[in-house]
């Protein structure tokens, strides 16, 4: 088949194509005004050059002006549809704007039109991997080996898209083929870094055969790699002997696996796996007798390690946990460890095992107010006792100690860090962010201490604590280009500030500064996402394959993370929410977990407030200085410091669907629940329909498929604008969905905003959430108070402390 001759417009005389090489030297060089001055020379000429304009255009883009070189690029793509450099130019720029799919598709139309372009080939695999498409990954790789098999990472390329496909053993195979071709170095060339890489490679080859269930293979692999590292230091020695412990546990090899485990003991006695990984391989994992003689021995030979002492305090039961229990905290104690409550604290989910907890901490305490010289004692005793008592829910005298141990030594900061979370506990939280401030003032120069103080602050009810926050984290930030360490914090990725923030906003009834923060927040694990793609060339390079694959690994559980899943129920809440307000939505609801919100006027402009903003700046010579007194440089503009442009002119249940199905996606349930009700919004009873069977199918203790399905009914029977037809059909498939026992306060209380005649029994549910905690006292007392109940005072009757954020 003959080849398409290139279009009449694409040549270029000898002349204009050095300059147009110059001008893609340029580019990657970024020296972009250059690079245009070049392509501008070329255009005067040859005003229709596609791949002139494209380059052009990718210049122009990365100058800051996205339309202008997007236009560009579509002007050449239009000139000259055939090129591959033009198509290979619109794919960088898909890719810096992490379209991956659209940047995809455009590298394998580059490909189709060059199938030998190294730099098209090595690109593409790049949004292979990052879409994780690995058949076609394999394919590419292969590729680029055949026509490079000189260069090594194109040989672990192809294995590590082998091994992420799942073909292990061809995978194995492939390194093992580049070792025997690869020419090796004299021994007085080498250097420790190629020890290094030879070692990764070595144990990655290793893994692959694990995985691929060769074991006597891999072993043999393990003895070789010892052997030619026999006469030179082992660079790794600590994985070889996992890789083979490993082996011997897959095999079933029980003697061999139990001395290499106690090797790697040896080795770290810290490490509370491997004594579970002992357990298993000894074969004693449900044997609780034989499991405590075991960590007794391994006590008498680690004293240092905390391991041996702590685990058999998870099984032992009756007197054998009293006196296991009393060795253990007495001696955390005795050697005033601040974070000895920590090391209990989850045998907490066993009452008993914290009573006789509890029981040995009060004796100490005891004995140590009777006899002064025992100060130390009273002091941490009184501590573990204020944390024991606080974690029981009796934070009134969880106080008493706490305050009894700060009277006794009032410049130890653990000891306000443990009364700012009891007071927080009561729903004092006013009090509780004066107590971490306490802390912090005691040592200025710990930014633990300053983000405890911050995050206390912002968790706290005063007009001004948001003010504060800010001006206490920038203590800790560089403060060089925005003034605050608010924007430092989103460079940072500081998503626990940003995340803070945003409901700190959210409680004061803020949406679109709540939804501006979320967003923030969000930002920093697609920034993560983003991130990896420096990694899939650097880490072929260096030979760091067991780590770049364990990176992979981390990302594909990234959006899985609970914080992932807090900010994005908390996003969603927010549009709905705010959707809730417009006058015109006809509905109003109870979203679990929140809070009332301010009207949002949506024809408002930020102009005036901008200029205004701009006067006070330019009037300040101080705003300008920087804590070092240099001149701080022009900073990026925020054009959304309220974040108006988040809610107008957008859909924000469409918006807020987008965020609800990511949600579901991840296998949270609540992203059902929120589906379902943006779909009650919008009248797509259908649809809310099936969110609530799938709901129902994933968590059948969710008391919301019920809750909703009672909502959907009461909203169909008064609506007359869904055809009769299907409001028949879905009144009839709601039933399957009901349950008469509603056991869940808030779940009730949204019920009772469509259903009247649930509002009594929702008040006297949320009355019973009252009685739980603080924390659960304050969600109750917001829950009535948007159905018009009142459970202020009687919160304020059982939690005195206790400071809930109301509406205005």
């Amino acid at each position: 088949m003959t080849a398409r001759a290139p279009p009449a417009n694409r040549k270029l005389s000898n002349m204009l194509m050095a300059d147009f090489k110059q001008c893609l030297t340029l580019y990657e060089k970024k020296e972009y005004a250059e690079a245009i001055k070049r392509a501008d020379h070329i255009l005067t000429q040859k005003p229709d050059h596609g791949e002139t304009l494209a380059v052009k255009g990718l210049c122009r883009y990365h100058q800051d002006s996205p339309v202008e070189g997007r236009s560009l690029i579509n002007a050449g793509m239009k000139n000259d549809p055939e090129s591959y450099i033009i198509w290979h130019v619109l794919a960088l720029l898909e890719r810096s704007e992490k379209n991956y799919h659209a940047a995809l598709k455009a590298y394998q139309k580059s490909l189709t039109i060059d199938p030998s372009n190294q730099n098209v080939l090595r690109d593409l695999s790049l949004m292979q991997i990052q879409t994780r498409e690995y058949e076609p990954l394999v394919i590419t790789r292969r590729k680029q080996l055949t026509d490079k098999p000189e260069i090594r990472a194109n040989w672990t390329g192809l294995a590590v898209a082998l091994f992420l496909k799942g073909d292990y053993a061809t995978a194995a195979r492939t390194l093992a083929a580049y070792e025997e071709s690869a020419p090796e170095k004299e021994p007085k060339d080498k250097t420790q870094s190629d020890d290094i890489e030879n070692c990764e490679l070595a144990l990655f080859r290793n893994k692959c055969l694990i995985e691929a269930k060769e074991y006597d293979l891999a072993l043999k692999d393990l003895e070789e790699l010892e052997n030619k590292t026999s006469k030179r230091h082992i660079p790794d020695q600590q994985s070889i002997l996992e890789h083979r412990c490993d082996i011997y546990i897959r095999q079933g090899k029980t003697k061999d696996a139990q001395r290499l485990t106690r090797v790697l003991l040896r080795r770290n006695p810290h490490d509370r796996a491997l004594y579970r990984q002992l357990e298993k391989v000894l074969g004693i994992q449900d044997n609780n007798q034989l499991k405590s003689v075991m960590y007794k021995k391994l006590a008498q030979k680690y004293p240092r390690s905390d391991c041996p002492r702590s685990m058999p305090l998870e099984f032992l039961e009756g007197q054998a946990f009293d006196e296991a229990a009393d060795a253990y905290v007495s001696t955390l104690i005795h050697r005033r460890v601040p974070s000895a409550f920590m090391n209990v604290k989850h045998l907490y989910k066993n009452p008993a095992k914290a009573l006789s907890i509890g029981a040995i901490a009060q004796r100490i305490f005891d004995g140590a107010t009777e006899d002064l010289s025992g100060a130390s004692d009273f002091l941490w005793s009184a501590c573990f006792l204020a944390q024991h008592f606080s974690k029981l829910g009796d934070q009134n005298k969880a106080l008493k100690f706490i305050d009894n141990a700060i009277e006794h030594t009032p410049t130890l900061v653990e000891l306000h860090l443990t009364r700012a979370k009891i007071l927080k506990r009561m729903g004092a939280v006013n009090k509780g962010a004066e107590a971490a401030n306490a802390a912090r003032e005691l040592d200025l120069q710990d930014r633990y201490l300053n983000t405890k103080a911050a995050k206390y602050t912002l968790r706290a009810n005063n007009a001004d604590d948001i003010e504060q926050a800010i001006k206490l984290i920038s203590m800790f930030t560089r403060n060089d280009t925005s003034g605050t360490g608010v924007q430092d914090l989103h460079d940072m990725q500081g998503y626990w500030f940003l995340s803070e923030l945003a409901r700190r906003q959210r409680r004061n009834g803020d949406g679109p500064l709540a939804l501006k923060r979320h967003k923030a927040a969000l930002n920093v694990f697609s920034e993560f996402e983003h991130e990896q793609l420096d990694f899939h060339l650097y880490a072929l390079r260096k030979g760091t394959m067991n780590a770049y694959i364990d990176m992979l690994q981390w990302e594909d559980k990234l959006y899985k993370s609970k914080k992932f899943i807090r900010s994005t129920r908390g996003i969603i809440e927010t549009y709905i929410a705010l959707w809730d307000t417009k006058p015109d939505c006809g509905c109003g609801a109870v979203i679990p977990g929140s809070f009332p919100l301010k009207a949002v006027d949506y024809n408002a402009s930020t102009t005036v407030k901008k200029k205004k903003k701009k006067k006070t700046n330019e009037g300040s010579a101080e705003a300008k200085q920087n804590p070092n007194g240099l001149p701080t440089p022009e900073h990026r503009h925020d054009a959304d410091p309220e974040g108006l442009k988040l809610v107008k002119n957008v859909d924000l249940l469409e918006t807020a669907l987008v965020h609800a199905k990511k949600l579901a996606e991840v296998g949270d349930s609540l992203g059902l629940v929120f589906q379902a009700e943006i779909y009650l919004r919008q009248n797509k009873y259908m649809l809310a329909l099936q969110s609530l069977n799938k709901l129902k199918a994933s968590d059948a203790a969710s008391p919301y498929a019920s809750v909703l399905a009672k909502v959907a009914e009461a909203q169909l029977n008064g609506d007359d604008s869904t055809a009769q037809n299907l409001k028949d059909m879905t009144l009839k498939m709601l039933p399957k969905l009901f349950n008469e026992t509603e056991s869940d306060a808030v779940a009730t209380a949204r019920l009772a905003f469509s259903v009247p005649s649930y509002k009594e029994l929702a008040g006297e549910l949320l009355k019973g959430l009252v009685s739980e905690n603080a924390t659960a006292a304050a969600l109750a007392v917001w829950a009535a108070n948007s159905l018009g109940l009142e459970l202020e005072d009687l919160a304020k009757e059982q939690y005195p402390e206790l400071e809930v954020p109301l509406p205005n």
